[in-house]
C-alpha cells in the first residue's frame, strides 16, 4: 500500500536523483546482436549492437568496454573507451554517444574505420538512419566460438567502476591483473559455443529473438538475409580492410518478444489492506485456465510503472496447474507462514502462494499492476506505463466508476471474459455484487512483541475463484457464460483463451449456448444470417493461421 503522499514525495526525490546523477543507466540498456565473425576474418567489422527500452536516453560519453578475463586497459595514460570527440588525422571529428529512449545504436571499432560512419552505413545501407553509430576507442577483439563458459563484454560507466572489477589473478611476486567480473558494469552480454547458442559461421551475426532471456543461447538466433530485419552488407573498398558479405541486421530494433502468449490471468488485486505496513499484505491472485506453469522454467515479472525497472523476473518459484488459481505475495517483507495465519481457513481450500521478490508497492490512487513473459516486452511496459506486451494485468483508479479504496478491500474481476480496462469490470470484494461470495475477513496476524502486524480487517477471496466464473462452454471463448458472435471474434483475433483452428467447428456447434441452457434438452440451432456472414471470413483466417504456423490450443 502506498498513499498518494508518499507516492508523490518519493516520485519527487526520484526526480532529483535523475537530476543530480543523470538518466538511468543501469540495466535499462539490452545488447541485442552481436557480429563476432565476420567474412573480412578482421576485428574492424565486428560490431554490437544495443537497444535502450526505456523512456529516457542514455549518453554512453565516458563508458569503457571490455572483455572479462582480458588485461585490463592501460591507466597511463587514463583508459579511454567512447568519447564524444576523437582526432583523427590531425582532425577533430564528433562521435554520438547517445543511445535515445527507445532506440537503438549500434557500437564499433572507432579507429578502424577511422571514425567514419559514413563508411560503415556505405557496408550496411539498409540500416535505419534513426539508428546511433558509437565508435568504441579500445575496441574489444571478439571471440568468434568461446568456449564454455563463454566470452563476457562488460560496458561501465566509468573507470571508478572499472576499476572494481579488475583484480589481481597472479601471485604477490608476479601480479596479473586482469578484468575478472561485470558486477559493477551498467549492462553485460555473454555468449559461447554450446549450450544452444548458434555458431559463428565467418558471415552472420547472432541476434536476440526477444523472447527468452539475452542469457540463454536458445533466445539467439543466427542472421539469414531476408529474415527478421537481417541483409547482406556490402563490399566496402574504401580502405584496407574491406568489408566482406556479412549478414545482420545493425539497427533494426527486435521484435518484442511475443511468445506464444500464456493465458494466466489476474483475477484480484489487494491494493489497499487495512494495516499501513508499506506493501507486506498486499497480494495479486492469478488464475490459469491453460498448460501447468512452472515459473522455475518460465519465469515471470510483476511490477507496476513506478521507479524503473527491476534487475530481472521476480516469480521464479511455485506452480500453476491447469484450471487452478495461486496468490502472490510479498516474501520481501511478509513470511508464508504469516500470510497463511491471515488469509488461510480450516474449511477452505488450501491457497497456493507463490513468493515474489522486488515486489511492486501499489498505490491506492490509481496505479498499473502488470505480468510480463518477456525481458523486452516487461521493460517496455514498465518504461511506458501500458500493458500492450503484457499476459494480463490493470490500471486502475479511484475516480469515476472504479471501486473506491477502503482499506480493507481487494477488487475482483466481474468476469474472466471482461475488459481489464473498464472500470465496470471490477467490484470491491465486500461489495453486495461482488462476483467473489467467498470474500472473508482475514484473521489478526501478531509481529513479534504482540503487536498487532495485520490488523485482521482485510476482506477478499485470495486462492479462490468463483465456479460461476470457472465454469465454461465449448465455444465461449471469452468466458462469458453464452457462446455468441463475440466468442468468434476472440477465436479470430487471438484474444483471451486461446484456441486452434478446431475451435470455430466448436463454436459453430454451440453457438446460443449460456451456463444456463447447457443442460437443455435441445441446443439452439446458429442463426443462419450470423454463421454464413462470419463464415466468409473463417477459411482466410484459418490460411493465414497456417501460413504464420501460429496454432494455438
Amino acid at each position: 500500500m502506498r498513499t498518494d503522499v508518499l507516492r508523490s514525495a518519493c516520485r519527487g526525490a526520484f526526480a532529483l536523483l535523475i537530476f543530480f546523477f543523470g538518466a538511468e543507466t543501469r540495466a535499462q540498456l539490452i545488447v541485442t546482436e552481436i557480429m563476432q565473425d565476420p567474412h573480412s576474418a578482421d576485428a574492424t567489422w565486428e560490431w554490437v549492437e544495443v537497444y535502450n527500452p526505456g523512456s529516457t536516453a542514455v549518453d554512453l560519453a565516458g563508458y569503457l568496454v571490455d572483455r572479462v578475463g582480458d588485461a585490463p586497459i592501460g591507466v597511463t595514460p587514463a583508459p579511454v573507451g567512447i568519447r564524444t570527440a576523437v582526432i583523427v588525422d590531425d582532425e577533430i571529428l564528433s562521435n554520438t554517444t547517445v543511445v535515445p529512449a527507445g532506440g537503438v545504436a549500434v557500437l564499433y571499432d572507432g579507429p578502424a574505420l577511422g571514425y567514419d560512419a559514413g563508411r560503415f552505413r556505405n557496408a550496411w545501407p539498409s540500416m535505419p538512419a534513426a539508428a546511433a553509430l558509437i565508435g568504441v576507442e579500445s575496441w574489444p577483439t571478439l571471440t568468434n566460438q568461446p568456449a564454455a563458459p563463454g566470452l563476457s563484454i562488460g560496458f561501465w560507466a566509468d573507470e571508478a567502476a572499472y576499476r572494481s572489477d579488475v583484480a589481481d589473478l597472479g601471485e604477490p611476486a608476479d601480479p596479473d591483473y586482469r578484468v575478472a567480473g561485470t558486477g559493477a558494469a551498467a549492462f553485460e552480454v555473454s555468449y559461447r559455443a554450446d549450450g544452444f547458442w548458434p555458431l559463428a559461421n565467418n558471415a552472420a551475426s547472432i541476434a536476440y529473438d526477444g523472447v527468452g532471456s539475452p542469457a540463454e543461447g536458445a533466445s539467439w538466433t543466427l542472421s539469414v538475409a531476408g529474415g527478421a530485419g537481417a541483409t547482406r552488407s556490402t563490399a566496402s573498398f574504401l580502405s584496407e580492410p574491406i568489408n566482406g558479405p556479412d549478414r545482420g541486421s545493425p539497427g533494426v530494433a527486435p521484435a518484442h518478444g511475443q511468445a506464444p502468449r500464456s493465458s494466466l490471468q489476474i483475477t484480484e488485486v489487494m491494493y489497499d489492506p487495512a494495516s499501513r505496513t508499506s506493501g507486506e499484505w498486499e497480494w495479486v491472485e492469478v488464475y490459469n485456465p491453460g498448460d501447468p506453469l512452472d515459473f522455475s522454467e518460465e519465469p515471470y515479472w510483476i511490477d507496476d510503472d513506478d521507479f524503473g525497472p527491476i534487475p530481472g523476473p521476480n516469480v521464479t518459484a511455485g506452480v500453476v496447474g491447469t484450471g487452478e488459481v495461486a496468490v502472490l505475495y510479498n516474501t520481501d517483507d511478509a513470511t508464508l507462514g504469516q500470510m497463511r495465519a491471515a488469509w488461510q481457513t480450516d474449511d477452505g481450500p488450501e491457497i497456493n502462494f507463490i513468493p515474489v521478490r522486488n515486489w511492486p508497492e501499489l498505490a491506492n490512487g490509481g496505479d498499473l499492476v502488470g505480468l510480463w513473459r518477456t525481458p523486452l516486452g516487461y521493460l517496455d511496459g514498465q518504461a511506458g506505463g501500458e500493458l500492450q506486451y503484457a499476459t494480463s494485468g490493470v490500471i486502475y483508479d479511484n475516480t469515476g466508476d472504479w471501486p473506491r479504496p477502503n482499506d480493507a478491500d481487494s477488487i475482483a474481476i466481474a468476469d474472466l471474459g471482461a475488459d481489464r480496462s473498464l472500470p465496470t469490470s471490477w467490484t470491491r470484494a465486500s461489495d453486495t455484487n461482488s462476483p467473489a461470495p467467498a470474500s472473508y475477513v482475514a484473521a489478526e496476524v501478531l509481529a513479534p512483541g504482540g503487536l498487532a502486524d495485520n490488523l485482521g480487517m482485510d476482506v477478499g477471496s485470495p486462492g479462490v475463484v468463483p465456479e460461476t466464473l470457472l465454469q465454461t462452454l465449448p465455444g465461449d471463448y471469452n468466458n462469458d457464460g453464452r457462446v455468441d458472435a463475440a466468442d468468434f471474434t476472440v477465436w479470430r483475433d487471438g484474444l483471451g483463451v486461446f484456441y486452434d483452428e478446431g475451435g470455430y467447428a466448436t463454436w459453430v456447434e454451440n453457438y446460443g449456448e449460456s451456463l444456463g441452457e447447457a443442460n437443455a434438452a435441445t441446443v439452439p440451432e446458429p442463426a443462419t444470417a450470423v454463421l454464413a456472414n462470419l463464415a466468409l471470413a473463417t477459411a482466410a483466417v484459418a490460411a493465414g493461421r497456417r501460413r504464420a504456423g501460429n496454432h494455438r490450443a
